[in-house]
């Protein structure tokens, strides 16, 4: 009788059994941040209150709020999510809201290690989503919980987009994401506006300057024509947005009033005119420097779109300010790991 001898596993290397161990506490550091901070707000020690747009409607049904109104679409979100569910189960609202809140907060993170992970900085996601899990966190202490939908719908929207260039997600899936980023960013007008300006800046892009994803022109277009249809119905919405604002505060100047604009209340003439002279000077490079970004490394040119989009909407809001954070955290960490990973080889 032959006798078989089984092969031996190929023995890893001490540095390659440092790496596993390494990215295996990574992803079990995530873990504990993550259903940490779940269920601390299952236990109602981490509560979020849903703000008064919502509850002024008195729990109406979405179908008796006119469509024409800026807060229907939020209302029928927050309807369908939260308040028949708080009803069905006989749980209070506002716990049910915090619960969604924290899953949401901490999707947005997963979606941004991702984000840093298609674009090669880092191999896995572990210490990256650790990294941004306590980021989230941390950020809670500081911020109502209608922020959380803003950073997963935009987060989302990215993600997807990204997914989509790197060939991960199918074109069924990126619609859906798109539809349901743009929905959970309707909590907030300018981030609204923010979401759609990105997306269709992207979309321009994907036709003029992404030919380093290895898509074919066919595959941008496609693209560019999903990105473009399914925000199609935002237009109106925009319209809807900017008109309610704006008979609220009066004008669209004292809109600034509202975000980052009021620093021009502040700031005397002189260096108000200089900032603008100077502001205008740099317009032209910054959008040539985007450009260049989105022919080379089309994946961060996404997130500097959404960067740009939130800074320059933030005048009039500052959640609309806030909407681009998720990606500038992406950016940020990356531009320190691409850093200190230079700076090891040059040492």
């Amino acid at each position: 009788m032959k006798v078989v001898s089984k092969p031996y596993a190929r023995r890893l290397s001490p540095q390659q059994s440092a790496a596993l161990l390494l990215g295996n506490l990574g992803w079990l550091m995530a873990v504990s941040v993550v259903v940490s901070f779940i269920l601390l707000a299952y236990l109602g020690q981490v509560q979020f209150s849903i703000w008064g747009q919502i509850t002024a409607l008195g729990g109406a049904d979405p179908t008796n709020v006119s469509p024409t109104t800026a807060h229907f679409l939020r209302y029928a979100l927050l309807f369908v999510t939260v308040i028949v569910p708080s009803r069905y189960l006989g749980t209070q609202e506002d716990w049910l809201f915090s619960i969604q809140v924290a899953i949401m907060l901490m999707a947005t993170a997963y979606f941004q290690a991702s984000l840093l992970k298609m674009q090669g900085t880092v191999r896995g996601r572990g210490w990256a989503l650790t990294a941004f899990s306590v980021a989230m966190v941390t950020l809670s202490l500081f911020m109502n919980g209608r922020l959380a939908y803003v950073f997963f719908g935009h987060s989302l929207s990215l993600w997807a987009c990204a997914a989509w260039g790197v060939g991960v997600l199918g074109l069924p899936s990126l619609l859906g994401a798109l539809l349901l980023g743009a929905v959970c960013c309707s909590v907030s007008s300018g981030s609204f506006c923010v979401n759609v300006g990105t997306l269709w800046l992207w979309a321009i892009g994907a036709l003029l300057w992404l030919k380093p994803l290895a898509m074919s022109r066919r595959k941008r277009r496609q693209l560019s024509l999903t990105i473009v249809l399914s925000l199609l119905p935002a237009l109106p919405l925009v319209v809807i947005y900017y008109r309610k604002n704006v008979e609220f505060y009066g004008s669209l100047f004292n809109m600034l009033n509202h975000g980052a604009g009021m620093l021009f209340a502040i700031i005397p003439p002189a260096l108000l005119f200089l900032i603008l002279v100077v502001g205008g000077a740099l317009a032209p490079p910054v959008v040539l420097g985007i450009q260049a970004v989105l022919s080379t490394r089309p994946l961060r040119g996404l997130a500097y779109l959404s960067i740009l989009c939130s800074v320059l909407l933030g005048f009039f809001g500052f959640s609309t300010l806030m909407t681009g954070l998720p990606a500038l955290m992406v950016v940020s960490l990356q531009q320190a790991l691409e850093t200190y990973g230079r700076s090891k080889k040059l040492a």
